[in-house]
């Protein structure tokens, strides 16, 4: 899930602070379109402290706040009709930690991985709407042959508009952490020790209707090439056009590289960074082949924060520049933003008085 989203003119960014002891998990709103570096609201405590904050979804005059807690996933539901005012609708939580959310039409779908005691009392897995429980009922339940029987994936369905349960709780039993979230389905994998034949399942978002998944489907939604499989690289991969953007990093020495793959995953281009530390979590510019990531550069002293552009042309990935921040006391390097030719980078500064968070813009054409 996204951070941080743009939406009527203002962008909304979730943060959980480590360090600061007020004010863990914030939402904090700029205007968009402003050189004001500061947020001209804060919503504070949009989820318990012991949970960590996942992003944020907009939709309309409809904000809603993902975070992960132990075996436990919390979604807030905001009007922000006036965006300066933010008014909580709905206050949920889920069972099982937060694997993967989204919103498809009107709906926020939350799919959590439920692990549970199976001589506990209750352990059926549950969506409590503002304070309200739904279960979920037998015949929503799947079972996988031979899996795992202490676990569950779930799907909890919430209204956008109205913070109330849209669909009946789903949940597979024996299901995984492997999942995906599509436009028609919700697809879960199996764990692992379920029986080799079974690869998991898909709920059809529309009809409710539940199908087996083939070992064709498990391989493509599941499983990275088979190339990727035992090297001692992290790859996050980013669908860009009609191939694949994967930003790497070699675990044995550290070394980053930006890798271009076609739809087959055969290797177009390949960048090698140097001078420059980039984040794993990028941001696209919607319909283009652009895109930043987060980044710093370093000298003897200390670390100097902001963002780094590229831009696919012709199958090659060109570096178009590096920004800086002018923070020097820059904490934390949040997630980065691409609107119309400029990049918005977002530092974090924490203490015990609670957090300073401020944005910069910078053109990068």
């Amino acid at each position: 899930m996204a951070r941080v989203q743009t939406e009527n003119g203002y962008m909304y960014y979730a943060y959980s602070a480590s360090m600061a002891e007020k004010g863990r998990n914030c939402v904090y709103v700029f205007e968009a379109a402003s050189n004001r570096q500061q947020p001209l609201t804060v919503i504070e405590n949009v989820a318990p402290a012991q949970a960590t904050l996942q992003g944020v979804i907009t939709h309309g005059e409809r904000l809603a706040v993902l975070a992960r807690g132990e075996n436990c996933t919390y979604l807030r539901i905001y009007s922000i009709a006036e965006p300066t005012k933010p008014v909580l609708l709905s206050a949920i939580e889920q069972s099982g930690a937060c694997v993967q959310a989204g919103l498809v039409g009107e709906n926020v779908y939350v799919l959590s991985h439920f692990v549970f005691d199976p001589k506990a009392e209750q352990s059926v897995p549950a969506l409590t709407v503002n304070g309200e429980i739904h279960r979920a009922l037998p015949e929503h339940i799947v079972r996988l042959a031979g899996a795992n029987q202490a676990q569950y994936t779930v799907l909890g369905t919430v209204d956008v508009q109205t913070g109330k349960v849209a669909e009946d709780v789903a949940a597979v039993l024996g299901g995984g952490t492997k999942v995906q979230l599509t436009k028609k389905a919700a697809c879960v994998g199996a764990s692992g020790d379920a029986d080799r034949t079974v690869y998991g399942v898909k709920w059809n978002l529309k009809s409710q209707k539940c199908a087996k998944i083939t070992r064709r489907e498990a391989k493509t939604l599941f499983q990275l090439p088979h190339e990727f499989a035992a090297d001692s690289t992290e790859r996050t991969l980013y669908e860009m056009g009609d191939g694949w953007l994967s930003i790497e990093e070699n675990l044995e020495n550290a070394a980053q590289s930006l890798a271009l793959y076609d739809r087959d995953f055969q290797l177009l281009d390949r960048l090698q960074l140097e001078d420059v530390t980039v984040s794993h979590r990028a941001a696209i510019e919607q319909g283009q082949r652009v895109f930043a990531l987060p980044s710093y550069t370093a000298d003897a002293q200390q670390r100097y924060y902001g963002a780094t552009v590229f831009e696919i042309r012709q199958n090659k990935i060109v570096l178009l520049k590096t920004v800086q921040n002018p923070h020097s006391e820059a904490m934390y390097p949040g997630d980065c933003v691409l609107t119309d030719s400029y990049v918005y980078c977002f530092d974090f500064c924490e203490s015990g008085d609670g957090v300073c968070a401020q944005r910069f813009a910078h053109a990068y054409r």
